[in-house]
């Protein structure tokens, strides 16, 4: 008898093979040394699951213990539950596995059915996770960002305080408490925890999707006006309703003589009351008197640990990148750093062409929370990283938007931002953006300068905004640049405004202090950014932007009997069903990789891209992606039909690419960068201080730091302070059969070895006629050995 089940119950996680031993799950093994870095709150007993690189096994894991080891750093002991099998991860590894996706906490249990994901919420409960989400800040923010449940009082003000700004109704005090309770335990997707799960039984809306959307247009365009009221909203919606696109609203709102019955009055003015005060500012009165009238100004904040404050800002360079297999070039790029106010240390960036946007931060923040990947720069260090506590920005649109704000209350990140023409709110960003133009982007070659006065004072052999740098080259230049900054000593960061203090040092001291973080979903920071597609998929197989992706496990979502995919929609010129198409997404770091969600199963499949695309697509941003296909159709003057003719049209500038290279042979740009990385890692390891590591043995007691490996001189005289009695045993001991110390010798056991044996050997026989007595000691190395063995041999011969 064969059981009956869903087309894609192999895909839960709960249906996945266990995998019994850490040698299944290919767990990264990070620098393999203590290295400094943000901790993870882990207690004993705290459960959570790892999938190997393929996806197609877990094993789920209990925190057993914490412990510090000598030379490795902090490990959790952490123990299979299914086999009890034991291995051990550190900080790092943890922050590997989970920027890979692989590290999946077990949440608290609730009834009913949840979603795993941000990504797979629907609207209506993506829009109760916001709402709940708002009361939730609300009161940490009353109660000073204390990490627990606060008291009855704090949670009830802040409450009723939030709902008088919005417009709602004040939520009850145990709806709340039990909100905040979930908002702490299950960080790795906050608003996930907050999504109400599902019970049986139907729920009935009243208007329908469209019918919201026409009404918020109509509130929208009444708060436009400077004396719109809630008549000025029912108005403009009775409008909106004769337009023909609006019919099937116009059927719900009207009754059979065509007279408007719905939304009431009652319903428009809620409505109107719903949108908060900063809204109705923006809409009325402008984004610059908005923030005027609602910004904070925050003075200067003095941090304790190192990812308490982290500034950002953006800046644009003074160079032109090219691209380095095509030829063709990028233009002058911008760079977002990442920069913690207490130690000092740059803890990431992002480079990016055109205009700053959300995927820019995105890209930013991914590098500064996360390790780094050093592997073709080994001789580099760059250790500092993690999730701040509080993120300073300036008032960008996109920095200050509500999807900003989502993306930090989600993470857990408390959102700063900068009044305008207040630059001494972040003096020592912009320090720092001056130290790296002058030290680093104003040297590199082809260097625009910051002005066109400057750049005539350069040598017309350097040809100035010039393309000379490719994109890996300038990625090269800023991690050596930023070794060596937070390596070397700089002014204003000591106990003083005027003293020196080195960012690696002042991070390495204080991030044990630092507040510790939970693990977060990748889908997060992916989500954010907004990078969605409807897609269909046909044999495990579909399209983003001219990408194929593939994977086997999606080949099965064409035996769902409800879903219809498009070898089965018709014969292409009259479709009979409409093909059914799946939500995805991709991350902006790496289009490598896509992300399908299974409705289902409220998670997602992970798809890499497939054949020929892979080799394109593997490593390359959203951003660069966008820019060659924007630079084939400026050639093409047509949209791109395929990768392969992309890669074709790229290739028609192999000549540029030769004269460039050419104009860089010449410069010698190749030969600069490879001198400039070996200053960099020549000049810290001269400069860098190394602690002594102090002993109290009697041999580490003096030591010749002159001649490290020179043999110390001892003196046992009775005026030597070093000298000790007691150190001195009366005679020589040795271990008997039982292991107890007793007089004796160990190496006269050993004289037999190497002793010839008593032969008679006659009173009238010499030593020379003597032949080779067996167990005789011979050298091997000694001189006259060689020579009668290479005799020995030539006599064979």
């Amino acid at each position: 008898m064969m059981a009956i089940q869903k087309h894609s119950d192999f895909l839960k996680r709960e249906n996945l093979p266990i995998a019994l031993s850490a040698s299944e799950l290919g767990i990264p093994s990070g620098t393999g040394g203590p290295v400094a870095v943000q901790g993870y709150d882990f207690a004993s007993g705290f459960r959570f699951s790892i999938l190997n690189e393929m996806r197609a096994k877990i094993a789920p894991m209990q925190v057993v213990s914490y412990d510090e080891h000598d030379g490795l750093g902090g490990r959790f002991t952490v123990q299979n539950v299914v086999s009890s099998n034991i291995t051990h991860l550190s900080h790092e590894q943890i922050s590997l596995l989970e920027q890979q996706g692989r590290f999946i906490p077990q949440e608290s249990f609730r009834l009913g059915k949840t979603v795993g994901s941000s990504t797979a919420m629907e609207p209506a409960d993506e829009d109760i996770a916001r709402r709940k989400l708002a009361f939730v800040v609300a009161a940490l923010e009353a109660n000073e960002w204390v990490l627990e449940v606060p008291s009855k009082s704090v949670i009830q003000r802040s409450a009723g305080k939030l709902a008088a700004n919005i417009g709602c109704k004040t939520p009850g005090y145990r709806q709340v408490q039990g909100d905040i309770e979930r908002y702490l335990e299950a960080p790795f997707d906050r608003l996930a925890a907050l999504v109400p799960a599902k019970s049986s039984g139907n729920r009935i809306r009243k208007f329908s999707d469209r019918f919201e959307e026409v009404l918020r247009v109509a509130v929208e365009y009444a708060w436009r006006q400077q004396k719109g009221t809630w008549k000025n909203a029912k108005t403009h919606f009775a409008s909106l309703l004769l337009f023909p696109e609006n019919a099937d609203v116009r059927e719900e709102a009207t009754n059979a003589k065509d007279d408007l019955i719905e939304p009431s009055d009652r319903t428009i003015q809620r409505r109107m009351r719903s949108v908060d005060h900063f809204t109705r500012d923006l809409l009325r009165k402008g984004p610059e008197a908005a923030l005027r009238i609602h910004g904070v100004k925050i003075p200067q904040m003095l941090p304790t640990a190192p990812l308490d404050i982290v500034e950002m800002d953006y800046t644009q360079l003074d160079v032109v990148v090219f691209h380095e297999k095509y030829g063709f070039i990028y233009g002058r790029p911008g760079i977002a750093w990442f920069r913690g106010r207490m130690s000092g240390s740059i803890l990431g960036y992002a480079v990016f062409f055109g205009k700053p946007n959300m995927e820019t931060f995105l890209l930013g923040l991914n590098h500064a929370i996360y390790p780094k990947d050093m592997r073709k720069h080994p001789w580099l260090k760059w250790e500092m990283y993690g999730v701040p506590l509080v993120l300073v920005v300036d008032c960008d649109p996109h920095l200050i938007s509500d999807a900003m704000h989502e993306v930090c209350q989600r993470l857990g990140i408390i959102l700063r931002e900068l009044r305008p023409a207040e630059p001494n709110t972040k003096g020592a960003m912009e320090r720092f953006i001056r130290t790296a133009n002058d030290g680093l982007f104003h040297n590199l070659p082809g260097s625009t300068q910051s002005n066109p006065s400057r750049r005539k004072e350069v040598d017309p052999e350097q040809e100035a905004a010039v393309p000379k740098l490719t994109m890996d080259e300038l990625n090269g230049y800023i991690a050596a640049f930023v070794h060596e900054y937070n390596h070397s000593s700089h002014a204003g960061l000591g106990v003083l405004r005027t003293l020196k203090e080195v960012p690696a040092k002042l991070w390495e001291r204080g991030i044990k202090d630092a507040h510790q973080r939970r693990p977060i979903s990748p889908e997060v920071l992916a989500h954010a950014s907004g990078d969605f597609h409807w897609v269909a998929i046909n044999q495990g197989t579909f399209t983003i932007e001219k990408v194929r992706y593939y994977d086997a496990a999606l080949a099965v979502l064409a035996t769902d009997p409800q879903a219809t995919p498009p070898a089965k929609s018709g014969d292409g010129r009259k479709p009979r069903t409409t093909v059914t198409k799946y939500k995805a997404w991709r991350s902006p770091t790496n289009i490598g990789k896509a992300s399908v969600v299974v409705p289902e199963l409220g998670r997602t499949v992970i798809a890499e891209a497939h054949g020929d695309d892979r080799r394109y697509a593997r490593g390359l941003t959203l951003s660069q992606h966008r820019l060659a296909m924007a630079e084939f159709r400026k050639n093409e003057h047509r949209p791109v039909t395929n990768l392969a003719e992309l890669e074709a049209s790229l290739g028609k500038h192999l000549d540029n690419l030769k004269s460039i290279y050419e104009d860089r042979k010449s410069f010698g740009t190749a030969e600069k960068f490879a001198s400039f990385y070996r200053g960099v890692s020549r000049r810290v390891s001269r400069s860098e201080v190394v602690d002594v590591v102090v002993s109290e043995a009697a041999s580490a007691e003096d030591y010749n730091y002159a001649e490290p490996f020179a043999p110390n001189p001892f003196s046992r005289v009775q005026d030597d302070p070093q000298y000790r009695p007691a150190d001195t045993p009366y005679g020589t001991l040795a271990r008997d059969e039982d292991g107890r110390l007793v007089p004796g010798d160990a190496l006269l056991g050993m004289v037999p070895h190497y002793e010839a044996p008593d032969i008679d050997i006659g009173p009238d026989t010499s030593d020379e006629n003597l032949p080779t007595r067996a167990g005789a000691y011979e050298d091997p190395d000694s001189i006259e050995h060689l020579l009668g063995e290479q005799e020995n041999q030539e006599n064979d011969e």
